[in-house]
């Protein structure tokens, strides 16, 4: 049976054999060059190119000599670049681009051995030598002359081979030492460091690292010796400030040391202290000779370097004490913050960050979403107080709030943990004091900033505060600080009732606008259990009561009151319910308008018989000439073409007050007026009456520029784009 399996597979074993004999051997000669290497680089300069082995590149230049060294030691593969006795880093990228360059140059024809004249070529004295080495395999090239047939070629010598070459690759491999430095400057990145001092312009700042940990700047205190409060913790994001200004603290130029420290003066002078190391002293100031928005960076410790650098970079570096003062109460970041433990009391609150947003533990087991478990974290987070010093110790605190949160990178290489506590004591006046057992400061909040924290067991709330059908709303009464509006229904149309006037009806676009969005209205997030005056939700800055048909509808009126501004839409209140919290600042912005139709701004050219326009002294008239409208008594004037695009293009945005205008709404004296003549149709019974309109002065809405805009037979005001007036005025002669 054994004779018989060796018989059946003898082919097989043979040729595993000889693949392993085959690999031994590519193993044992792996300083030769293999035939798939040559066949696939057979146009290459370089015959066998093992990026991976490559360890030593020299470049010998005219008046420049220099070489690349890599660094395999515990498995960094760095380089180093070697100028005479100086060892300087070099920049990866720049080195990595100059091999490529090496291991894609390709030669343009081969000069035959007979043709070969080394001293005619250049090559028994090379303009340029380079030797690279990878593995156990090492090549030698050797630039030479340029060859008589062009100016745009060069020979080139490898392993007793000539070759024709293109000058722009001789530059290409020729880099200057310079291009290949490492272009950072500040020896140390912030997680690196036990402190940090500037001195100078701002003062002297100097931060030791802290026992909390935290993301960059987060884990720092004042030292000794610094302006501000000794011990205290240091504004985290502010001093990010510092650490960004470092790493844009890139070489731009590197000068000579005698004129770097001619030009040098020391504006702020930078002390870096590491963990283990030698400290890194970078000194600050002074314009870079011969090169616009530079400063000169000298850099003493713990090796020494003279570059320019971006003078953007001084700023951050240059504020006072005062500006890295921590007045938050939290010093971790949002993003940083895995869990938050409130108790006041005996009322626990316990959330925590999960796959899908954050949970709420306690009071009760609820899932909260991601962006309302977020709102609630950035008002915490952006709770900041009053540094004070108090003469005798707070009264016992009324609530405890610890923050556990990840950031950063703790000595052993681990993402750091920190946990924070804060004592919040009882209200005095309208003030709260809080301690932050981290450093022991004591803060005074005011009532917004302590809310943030009484908020928490709110985000149990239903944030869905309003629900009907649109359809089933039979009126709506609107309060604002501009006046009074009321709606009713007629069909499927809304009718203004009030405010009247002349040509005052309802704009059936934006009240159906506001109605939907008020149906399904979403809080942003609860703030409050009740409303205190700062909000002013009593009285309301706006009140809408919505009243619903009986016959298509059970549900009862419904009153929403909206108060004070914040940066994330208004205080709100269900009128009759508990509960305040954060309406969406695009609702607000919807029942803040006044429902006036917009249609009587609707200009249509062709519906037109004539056109008068004034602009000052300058008075414009366009009559219908059959299909279309021409300057009066010249029918051949381009302007009436102008006139009749700019009209096309007035378009109403909104009303923006309704009765007589205001005195600064600039009608007194109009900067436009026109006024316009329907076309008369044969149904008509008596002549259309000429509708006058007149354009006041410029304003801005939503941050675009507008014209406020009257028409005679419509009691209120609009708003036009200024871009659509101008247009009219300059086609009408004017400015």
């Amino acid at each position: 049976m054994k004779t018989a399996f060796l018989r059946k597979h003898a082919t097989t074993i043979a040729l595993s054999v000889l693949a392993a004999g085959a690999a031994t051997w590519v193993l044992v000669d792996r300083g030769s060059i293999t035939t798939a290497e040559a066949e696939k680089r057979k146009k290459n300069l370089i015959p066998a190119w093992r990026g991976d082995e490559v360890t030593f590149l020299s470049v010998e230049l005219p008046g420049k000599q220099y070489s690349l060294e890599r660094d395999g030691a515990d498995d960094k593969l760095g380089w180093t670049l070697v100028l005479g006795s100086e060892r300087i880093p070099a920049d990866d990228q720049a080195v990595f681009k100059l091999l490529g360059t090496f291991e894609y140059a390709e030669f343009q024809r081969e000069v035959p051995a007979a043709s070969i004249d080394r001293t005619a070529f250049g090559l028994d004295d090379p303009a340029a030598r380079f030797d690279v080495k990878m593995g156990s395999l090492e090549y030698k090239l050797a630039i030479g002359g340029a060859t008589p047939a062009s100016k745009d070629q060069a020979y080139a010598e490898i392993d007793g081979r000539v070759f024709v070459v293109s000058t722009a690759l001789v530059e290409a491999l020729s880099a200057d030492p310079d291009g290949l430095r490492a272009r950072d400057v500040v020896p140390y990145l912030s997680t690196d460091l036990a402190s940090l001092t500037l001195e100078g312009q701002g003062g002297t700042r100097k931060f030791d690292r802290a026992l909390w940990s935290g993301g960059r700047g987060s884990g720092f205190k004042f030292g000794e010796g610094s302006e501000g409060a000794v011990g205290r913790r240091v504004d985290g994001a502010r001093l990010d400030q510092v650490f960004l200004a470092f790493g844009r603290m890139q070489a731009e130029s590197f000068i000579d040391p005698d004129a770097a420290k001619a030009a040098s003066h020391a504006d702020v002078t930078v002390t870096m202290v590491p963990k283990t190391g030698k400290p890194g002293v970078l000194i600050i100031g002074g314009d870079c000779p011969g090169k616009d928005g530079l400063v000169v960076v000298r850099r003493t410790e713990p090796t020494e370097l003279d570059v320019c650098v971006p003078k953007g970079v001084v700023a951050a570096l240059s504020l006072p004490a005062s500006d890295f003062i921590d007045d938050g109460l939290i010093g971790a970041t949002v993003d940083e913050i895995t869990e938050v433990s409130i108790s006041d009391g005996g009322n626990d609150f316990d959330l925590v960050r999960n796959e899908k947003g954050f949970k709420l533990r306690k009071p009760e087991e609820h899932d909260v979403p991601l962006e309302v478990g977020t709102k609630f974290l950035e008002g915490i987070v952006a709770s900041r107080g009053e540094a004070i010093d108090l003469a005798t110790p707070p009264a016992a605190p009324t609530t405890t709030i610890k923050i556990w949160s990840q950031g950063g990178i703790d000595d052993q290489g681990n993402v750091a943990e920190r946990t924070e506590e804060i004592e919040l004591g009882s209200k005095e006046g309208d003030r709260f004091v809080a301690v932050r057992r981290e450093d022991g400061e004591h803060l005074s909040l005011g009532a917004d900033a302590a809310l943030a924290f009484a908020s928490a067991h709110l985000l149990l709330m239903d944030r869905h505060v309003v629900s009907f059908k649109s359809g089933n709303v039979a009126s709506m009464e609107i309060t604002g600080p501009d006046g009074a509006q009321e709606l009713g229904r007629d069909g499927s149309n809304y009718v203004l009732q009030k405010p009247q006037g002349a040509g005052l009806v309802a704009d059936q676009a934006f009240t159906t606008e506001l109605v939907d969005a008020l149906s399904g209205l979403t809080a942003e997030r609860f703030v409050a259990d009740h409303a205190d005056a700062s909000m002013l939700l009593d009285p309301p800055r706006t009140k809408i009561t919505i009243a619903f048909d009986p016959v298509t509808s059970q549900d009862d009126p419904v009153t929403i009151l909206f108060g004070a501004a914040t940066d994330d839409g208004p205080y709100a209140m269900i009128q009759g319910k508990p509960g305040v919290f954060i309406a969406p600042e695009t609702t607000a912005n919807l029942a803040s308008r006044w429902l006036v139709s917009r249609a009587s701004f609707a200009i249509a050219p062709s519906e037109l018989d004539a056109v008068e326009i004034e602009v000052g002294a300058k008075t414009l008239s366009l009559t219908r000439d059959g299909s279309r409208l021409v300057v009066t008594g010249h029918p051949q004037d381009t302007a009436a073409t102008d006139v009749t695009e700019a009209l096309g293009s007035i378009d109403a945005l909104l009303a923006v007050s309704v009765g007589a205008p205001r005195a600064d709404q600039g009608f007194a004296a109009p900067t436009l007026q026109m006024t316009l003549t329907p076309r008369r149709r044969s149904s008509d019974a008596a002549p259309p009456k000429a509708v006058h309109f007149s354009f006041g002065t410029t304003d801005t809405l939503n941050g675009d520029g507008v014209r406020y805009a009257r028409r005679a037979d419509v009691d209120a005001t609009f708003a036009v784009p200024a871009g659509s007036v101008k247009r009219l005025a300059e086609a009408a002669g004017g400015q």
